[in-house]
């Protein structure tokens, strides 16, 4: 499901995750979490194959482990699903301890056969284990280390999906209700500190976590509009320019060029300032214009883009003139012209271009450039001609 960017802003909330927990809370959105499916007896048997690396084989060699950690593992890790199917079952609190005790068999059972599939697999569901007792942080922590363990992990998708909910949970709650204590002490599904710091941490840690995986475009575009709603207009565009580039075939395209164009004109800084940016924004226009004609057919978004293109113009328009009457300051009456009739060539809609014709009129008349100062000064001492070569001649020459 993709985010529908105008509810986003509109209502300031991100849908959050569907844990049974979060069913009767304001900001839920109804969505259900995915079917508890623990491992099968094929799951199991698959993941014997080791896939420890030399030196932790060599380690277990000279401290005397074995198959009978081997079998310890096993024998942890289906007290730990006992524990899961347990918890499944459970209703309330109950329901919450159960699921934490199978993460911590889960976890054992992932210490004593280290760099293995079983390893990867107690990992992912000590992560579920915490998802489904609502200990977001913790989950996030063990989703974290399977990665950091397993890469390549075949669980990569669930993980990433479990961090996009966890991540629009956190702040959904944080825009419901703000956090007023520095310190997050008492409810244990949300981070000790930075509540929504932490949930856009989250979101672009999915962008590294699968930079092709189906979310994250998704996370991409999310974290650029909580940058975005909290008026951090460079690194909102930052976002929103890494989306353009990197998923061309992204649902996001047209906003990412949307809230990108609004990014860039709040940078600006006027004509005293750099117009890079002001020149970014005019090619985005430009790009929306011959890629997005569907969008621009609805009326709020042709009235945006057509709104922002006049802005643009009139803000090119102002630097021309700004450059324009800082030559006429200094009587260098050419260079002025030239800025007056490109203003009134490339901007003949705005205001300044009709100033401009003015101020043409007003100095046709008068040199391209200003008097020389001291000229009698100049006649005493002229300039001196160029030095003469003392040999002239190719270097061949200069040894006859």
């Amino acid at each position: 499901m993709r985010i529908n960017i105008y509810t986003l802003l509109a209502i300031g909330l991100i849908a959050v995750p569907g844990c049974q927990s979060f069913q009767n809370t304001p900001w839920s959105d109804g969505l259900v979490a995915q079917e508890i499916a623990p491992p099968t007896e094929a799951d199991q048997i698959a993941e014997i194959e080791d896939k420890r690396n030399p030196a932790v084989a060599l380690t277990d060699y000279v401290t005397g482990k074995g198959p009978a950690d081997r079998t310890k593992a096993r024998e942890l890790y289906r007290e730990a699903e006992a524990l899961f199917e347990q918890a499944a079952a459970a209703e309330g609190k109950p329901r919450m301890k159960q699921f934490r005790k199978a993460a911590a068999s889960f976890i054992k059972a992932s210490k004593e056969w280290k760099d293995s599939a079983l390893q990867e697999d107690a990992l992912m569901m000590a992560g579920e284990s915490y998802f489904f007792a609502d200990d977001f942080p913790e989950a996030d922590k063990m989703y974290g280390e399977l990665l950091e363990s397993h890469p390549r992990s075949r669980h990569i998708d669930r993980v990433v999906a479990r961090r996009f909910e966890i991540a629009k949970y956190w702040l959904a709650v944080d825009k419901q209700s703000p956090q007023i204590l520095p310190v997050n002490l008492t409810d244990h599904r949300l981070p000790a500190l930075d509540i929504d710091g932490s949930g856009i941490k989250l979101l672009d840690q999915i962008r590294y976590d699968a930079p092709t995986g189906k979310l994250a475009d998704d996370a991409t575009m999310a974290a650029g509009l909580e940058y975005f709603e909290r008026q951090k207009w460079t690194t909102a565009d930052g976002f929103f320019s890494d989306l353009r580039e990197s998923f061309p075939d992204s649902d996001h395209q047209f906003n990412a060029h949307l809230f990108g164009l609004k990014c860039k004109l709040k940078i600006y800084q006027g004509p005293k300032y750099s117009g890079t940016v002001l020149n970014e924004a005019d090619d985005l226009v430009k790009r929306m214009q011959r890629h997005f004609a569907s969008e621009l057919q609805k009326p709020e978004n042709r009235e945006l883009v057509a709104k922002a293109a006049a802005e643009i113009d009139h803000l090119l328009a102002e630097r021309l003139y700004s450059r324009a009457q800082f030559r006429e300051l200094r009587s260098e009456h050419g260079a002025a012209k030239f800025y007056y009739r490109q203003l009134i060539e490339d901007h003949p809609k705005t205001s300044y271009a009709e100033t401009a014709r003015e101020r043409l009129a007003a100095i046709e008349g008068k040199p391209d450039t200003p008097p020389q100062r001291l000229a009698w000064l100049h006649k005493m001492f002229p300039d001196s001609e160029p030095a003469k070569p003392i040999m002239v001649g190719s270097p061949s020459n200069m040894l006859r």
